[in-house]
């Protein structure tokens, strides 16, 4: 189930995994409103110019191609990123502290255990992010960017994330 329009439901996600709050994005350039929405585990509802327009648009364009590639790498993560438990900022060790203005949400499949973190900039310069571990074991990990082939890495790895983007990064039992 989604809900729309209640508000904050990660009280009700922490007891109830398959909810999911629903968030609308409406501006054509709003790459921060899908990366927070998707980082945060949460369906999305497009509504360019809230209804009035369809994202055939052409101020649509560049935000549709980036939704496209977001939701490939989300829909080839689901069991994890979306159906998965949502942990916060638990199950993952970062190298120093956090980076100012890159957020990041880590998630694990109900089935395998695996985890999952999906990082976000919310500035306009590339930045980045060491993640030392997976907690308590995943030292290699797959890192997915829109647009990108995918990549394995061994951790220790500092992951750059661009402006305005999303990266999510995969545990992985071993490098595959």
């Amino acid at each position: 189930g989604a809900a729309w329009w209640v508000g904050n439901q990660r009280i009700t996600r922490s007891v109830f995994p398959e909810n999911v709050e629903t968030l609308v994005i409406s501006s054509p350039y709003d790459y921060l409103g899908i990366n927070n929405a998707v980082r945060d585990g949460h369906a999305v509802m497009l509504s360019p110019m809230y209804f009035c327009r369809g994202v055939g648009w052409a101020p649509w364009e560049g935000l549709a191609d980036y939704i496209k590639e977001v939701k490939r790498i989300r829909d080839s993560l689901t069991d994890t990123v979306f159906l998965g438990e949502v942990l916060g900022h638990e199950g993952i060790e970062l190298a120093g502290e956090p980076v100012p203005n890159v957020d990041y949400n880590v998630f694990r499949n109900l089935t395998t255990g695996r985890r999952a973190c999906i990082l976000t900039n919310a500035t306009l310069e590339p930045k980045k992010q060491t993640i030392a571990s997976f907690a308590g074991g995943g030292h290699d990990a797959r890192v997915y960017r829109p647009f990108e082939e995918s990549k394995v890495v061994k951790l220790p790895a500092e992951i750059e994330v661009p402006a305005e983007r999303i990266v999510f990064v995969e545990e992985l039992g071993g490098v595959q």
